[in-house]
C-alpha cells in the first residue's frame, strides 16, 4: 500500500481549496444534538450557588467599602496631625522672630549663653595635610616594591607619616606645594570660568 507523501506543493494545493461542507450525514452528520435535560433537583442547586456566590459578592463589596472608609478616615486623621504641626511650628517661628525683633529694638543683644558660635578653625602650616602623607606614603611603598622588600601596612604607614612630616618641615618643600596647588587651582578656576 502506498502512501502518499506530503511535499510542499501537495500543502499549497490544499490550501488554495475553498473549504466544502460534508453532505453525507456518515460524515460528519448533520444530525442535531440532543438537549440536555435537568432535573428541578439540579436547578435548585445551581439557584442556591448563585445566590450563596452574589451574598459573597455583596460581603467583599461591604468589606471593601469599609476599608476604604478606615482608610480615609486615617488619611483625613494624618492630614490634619501634619496641619497641626505646621500651625505649632509656624507660631513657634512667629514668637521667635517677634523675640528677636524686640530684642534689636531695644538694643539688647542676644546673651553669650543663647547664642553660642563655632570656634573658627585656623590652618596649622605644622602638619601636612592628609594629601601630602598619602602621597609619600605611597611613594615609599613603591620604591619598597621595586627593592621587593616587604614590609606590613601598619608599619609603611608609620614610617610614611614620619617620613611626611619631616619633608613638610622643609620651607621649600612647603613652597613647592602651595605652589603646584595654587596653580592647579588657578588653571581649573580658568579652564571652568573662561
Amino acid at each position: 500500500m502506498k502512501v502518499p507523501q506530503i511535499t510542499l506543493l501537495n500543502k499549497i494545493k490544499q490550501a488554495e481549496k475553498p473549504y466544502e461542507k460534508p453532505q453525507n450525514a456518515d460524515i460528519g452528520g448533520s444530525e442535531p444534538k440532543p438537549k440536555r435535560v435537568i432535573s428541578d433537583e439540579a436547578k435548585a442547586r445551581m439557584k442556591a450557588a448563585r445566590e450563596a456566590k452574589k451574598e459573597a459578592k455583596k460581603a467583599l463589596e461591604l468589606e471593601e467599602a469599609k476599608k476604604q472608609q478606615e482608610e480615609a478616615s486615617h488619611n483625613e486623621e494624618a492630614e490634619k496631625q501634619k496641619l497641626l504641626k505646621k500651625e505649632a511650628a509656624l507660631a513657634k517661628r512667629r514668637e521667635t522672630l517677634a523675640k528677636k525683633k524686640a530684642e534689636t529694638d531695644s538694643g539688647v543683644s542676644v546673651s553669650s549663653e543663647e547664642k553660642i558660635e563655632a570656634p573658627k578653625k585656623s590652618k596649622n602650616t605644622d602638619v601636612p595635610p592628609p594629601w601630602f602623607t598619602t602621597f609619600v606614603t605611597d611613594t615609599l611603598g613603591e620604591k619598597l616594591e621595586e627593592l621587593g622588600m616587604k614590609v606590613s601596612k601598619k608599619e609603611l604607614k608609620a614610617d610614611g607619616k614620619a617620613a611626611a612630616q619631616e619633608k613638610w618641615e622643609n620651607i621649600e618643600t612647603r613652597g613647592k606645594v602651595r605652589h603646584a596647588v595654587d596653580n592647579h587651582l588657578s588653571n581649573m578656576y580658568s579652564t571652568i570660568f573662561s
